[in-house]
């Protein structure tokens, strides 16, 4: 027991001397006896109830903390979302800007715009958008009557290829879906691995071209259309 006090207006601190029923010190273990008169103020404290009430006294200050913060902001937690991912997994037809009656198809496995009106050009004309064999938040375009074929630029030219697990097959295969220049509301498709190449008809044959001329705009503008092909 540690007794602190005040004798004289001068504090004491003594670890040996007790205090008996009316006051005063008496002699303590391996001190020499005093008699003075009665202590001003006394403070007994034992070494255990400081830590405890220092350890209250932290744990308070930050329950008070904890409730003041809590209090004092709101829930600013959003939704995580995962990344925006281009429109997949619909069947779909392509229908030129410029040429409305004209629609992208694939004819002796080379990209073409026609006029569709038999079953062979609805077939031909109709496509399955997949994530992009290069990168899956782009798109692929995937033949419906010959599976596993998928439109490709080669040497510039569009074409119908068979999958290949070659990584350069894959980056030929993939594009960005964009807003068309032509109607921001229709689409145009950037090639993967050729930055600022669109897919555009020429003459009424598909390349991946760059430009930037008004009849340039038109020619990579399309429509996501319903698919001419239902089965």
């Amino acid at each position: 027991m540690i007794v602190r006090y005040i004798l004289n207006n001068e504090t004491r601190d003594t670890r040996c001397w007790i205090l008996d029923a009316c006051g005063k010190i008496r002699k303590g273990v391996g001190q020499q006896a005093i008699d003075s008169g009665p202590v001003k103020h006394i403070m007994i404290e034992k070494e255990e109830e400081i830590m405890e009430q220092r350890y209250i006294k932290v744990v308070l200050i930050g329950l008070l903390i904890a409730m003041f913060v809590g209090c004092g902001t709101k829930d600013t937690k959003t939704e995580v979302k995962p990344p925006e991912t281009q429109v997949k997994g619909e069947t779909i037809s392509l229908q030129s800007y410029n040429y409305p009656d004209h629609f992208i198809r694939h004819r002796d496995f080379l990209g073409e715009i026609t006029i569709i009106s038999s079953d062979l050009d609805k077939k031909d004309a109709t496509f399955k958008i997949v994530p992009g064999l290069a990168d899956s938040k782009l798109i692929s375009f995937e033949s419906v009557n010959h599976p596993g074929y998928y439109l490709r630029h080669q040497n510039f030219r569009i074409k119908l290829h068979k999958y290949s697990d070659e990584q350069l097959f894959k980056e030929d295969v993939t594009f960005r879906k964009v807003p068309g220049p032509a109607d921001k509301s229709w689409s145009s498709f950037e090639s993967y691995n050729y930055p600022g190449h669109y897919i555009r008809h020429r003459d009424y044959h598909l390349y991946i071209e760059e430009g930037s001329d008004d009849l340039f705009k038109k020619d990579v503008t399309f429509k996501i259309a319903a698919p001419k092909w239902s089965k």
